[in-house]
């Protein structure tokens, strides 16, 4: 009992005992490979103190420049143990970890959250939205659609799973020839380009709308005005008055 006791704990502090040296998280963001411009970090880091705010669960993002071989897995769930939170609170959160060199991400979620967050799926929608800006000038827009995607999945608005408006509209218009091209332009950025885009059509559409109408409207009012003035000046002049058809 005692050497199978001596095996598990042995087996418990190597499978701790990590070879990178991260530096205890104090804050929701601790951005380690430089991915995040200062404005972009401390609007992120805002919003996540606004949800943990709203709904009492924790969401934190650790970036590293490299993981120098260590296993990203590893890495995380002994980042998670070793963040500075009670049981309670730690059954309640959720960390995220990107390695910028390897391009890996990885994800842990506490017990409470587990279950809206099933595997493997949960890590192919988060991986896909990172993935998004490997390439790119920058790489925290990533990270900042995979973080939006966990807060809607947290707050109930969607489920891993199932497919959001903007991905069923994705797959629709890919299979489309003539949409092809314009998605490949517009999913460049990322997908809140793309929503950007297509509210804007929706109110570039509501605007004329609005002004067609008010146009119409105003024809209406002038010809309203030509017609009384006419019947004034015919009054005036003595002229026969005709009632209108």
């Amino acid at each position: 009992m005692n050497f199978l006791f001596a095996l598990l704990f042995s087996l418990f502090i190597a499978d701790s005992a990590l070879a990178l040296d991260v530096p205890p998280l104090k804050s929701l963001v601790t951005d380690l490979a430089g991915m995040f411009p200062p404005a972009s970090l401390e609007d992120l880091d805002q919003r996540l103190r606004r949800f943990k705010t709203e709904t009492a669960n924790d969401v934190v993002v650790l970036t590293v420049k490299s993981l120098d071989g260590e296993d990203i897995e590893k890495l995380t769930r002994a980042t998670f143990a070793a963040l500075p939170l009670d049981d309670a609170q730690r059954r309640r959160s959720v960390l995220l970890v990107v390695a910028r060199k390897e391009r890996q991400f990885a994800f842990h979620a506490g017990s409470q959250l587990q279950a809206l967050l099933p595997e493997p799926v949960a890590s192919a929608k988060l991986q896909a939205q990172v993935a998004l800006y490997w390439d790119g000038l920058r790489p925290d827009l990533g990270i900042h659609g995979a973080v939006h995607y966990l807060l809607r999945v947290i707050r109930g608005d969607i489920r891993v799973g199932s497919q959001t408006e903007e991905e069923k509209l994705e797959e629709t218009s890919s299979r489309g020839r003539e949409a092809g091209a314009i998605f490949a332009f517009y999913h460049g950025p990322c997908h809140s380009a793309r929503r950007v885009w297509q509210s804007h059509r929706i109110l570039d559409v509501g605007r004329l709308e609005r002004h067609s109408a008010r146009k119409r409207t105003a024809a209406q009012a002038r010809r309203q005005n030509g017609h009384m003035m006419r019947l004034r000046h015919k009054r005036a002049d003595g002229e026969p008055v005709r009632s209108p058809r």
